[in-house]
């Protein structure tokens, strides 16, 4: 006997699975967990593999339409092109609303074919890239069905997509009013996000939802592994964004001043650091700051063994640069459930909010050498004495587990989207 559901959406992601992109995460946690709010959610993506029986059947899929993605990205950096033109700021002039923009033609025609093969209530949305939000507000206007904003990140004002043509810039924001006022729903992961978006495309703040990002709970968080006790370890997981950069090189300032003035050895302080950012990016900094030798290159770890890496790290790095203090990084929660203290370099935000919210141990730094070195020797001084304090309260981190934010969106949904007799 089949199966009825009070609601049924069609999901546009261009990223899928998330074992392949980071960006798949928030999605697959839409098509895994709404099935138990009773809605029931197809797929229309960009990658082949999200259409296998395993992908189906681990994120509760049972139709995934592929849509597949241009070659004109990984075309454009083989050929070193795209990145000539993202350094000479010419890849907005050329690309809208990115790089992406070949996949709006394919999507539309591949969700042409998936909305005249079923009935939907609503198509969500999700982006980056916002090449997915055209595609979702196309068909939302020729069928008259609902459509569903997530931004994952702001669109338009933020520093990851600076915009030097301004007419180009009036374009985007142009686009970005004219999606979002024909929007049933629009939501975000966090409150500075819904502002920019407010701001942007000139909404009432309070119709944008938010629905947090989270993590999933693959074991028990209660676990409190030992540290050592004979080196004072700093650890970084993921990867260095470029504005994340200037951050790490003030952190390894800092820390060269720190060991400089207390004549630290290597076996008595170091830092470890697994991720795919470039090693000559790396290096450069290290040699330049004079720490190579305290730094421990862990190459590229499973979840397994970064869990494990982030357990035996007496503190954590979460780098928030100025003007990202809307972000909020999905490592700190691999952090926060793997019992250690959060050292953010930033400003207060989004992420010293959540670290409040669930009680984790956190410190924070401007992004300045001196106010990090001063920091250091606070932190360093508590693992002395035995006094550095770790972890939070797993009761409250349990609220942003995956499952548990995806039934609130859900509800969110059926609030929000009335459906057509």
């Amino acid at each position: 006997m089949e199966l009825t559901f009070s609601m049924r959406i069609l999901l546009i992601s261009y990223f899928f699975p998330p074992d392949k992109s980071v960006g798949g995460f928030r999605a697959s946690s839409f098509t895994k967990y709404f099935i138990d709010k009773d809605i029931k959610v197809d797929l229309l993506t960009s990658n082949p593999t999200a259409g296998s029986k395993e992908v189906k059947e681990m994120y509760n899929i049972d139709n995934v339409f592929i849509a597949k993605r241009p070659k004109l990205r990984e075309w454009g950096y083989k050929t070193k092109i795209l990145a000539l033109l993202e350094l000479l700021k010419l890849d907005s002039l050329f690309f809208f609303p990115d790089v992406y923009f070949p996949w709006i033609k394919r999507g539309i025609k591949v969700g042409n074919f998936a909305l005249k093969k079923n009935h939907y209530d609503a198509i969500l949305t999700t982006a980056p890239p916002f090449s997915t939000f055209f595609i979702g507000y196309k068909l939302s206007q020729f069928f008259g069905i609902p459509l569903i904003l997530d931004y994952r990140d702001p669109w338009n004002d933020q520093p990851f997509n600076k915009i030097p043509w301004k007419f180009i810039e009036n374009r985007h924001k142009k686009w970005e009013r004219k999606i979002a006022s024909s929007a049933e729903l629009i939501v975000t992961v966090g409150e500075k996000c819904a502002q920019m978006i407010a701001t942007s495309a000139k909404l009432d703040p309070m119709r944008i939802k938010i629905i947090q990002n989270g993590f999933f709970i693959e074991r028990e968080l209660s676990s409190i592994p030992e540290k050592s006790s004979n080196t004072f370890v700093f650890g970084y997981f993921g990867n260095m964004y470029l504005l994340r950069r200037k951050c790490f090189e003030a952190f390894l300032g800092g820390l060269a001043l720190f060991i400089r003035e207390h004549q630290l050895s290597p076996e008595e302080v170091n830092i470890v650091y697994a991720g795919g950012t470039s090693r000559k990016m790396i290096n450069r900094i290290l040699k330049k700051t004079g720490t190579s030798f305290y730094f421990k290159d862990l190459g590229l770890l499973t979840r397994e063994e970064t869990y494990k890496q982030i357990q035996k790290s007496h503190v954590s790095l979460l780098f928030i640069p100025e003007k990202v203090e809307y972000a909020l990084p999905t490592k700190i929660f691999d952090y926060m459930s793997n019992y250690t203290h959060v050292f953010i370099i930033g400003n207060e935000g989004e992420a010293s909010n959540l670290c409040k919210e669930v009680e984790q141990k956190f410190s924070i730094s401007p992004c300045d050498e001196e106010s990090i070195k001063k920091k250091l020797e606070e932190l360093y001084l508590q693992w002395k004495q035995g006094k550095l304090e770790y972890g939070c309260n797993t009761n409250l981190l349990k609220k942003f587990e995956r499952k548990n934010l995806a039934h609130k969106y859900a509800e969110i949904i059926k609030e929000g989207i009335r459906k057509k007799d």
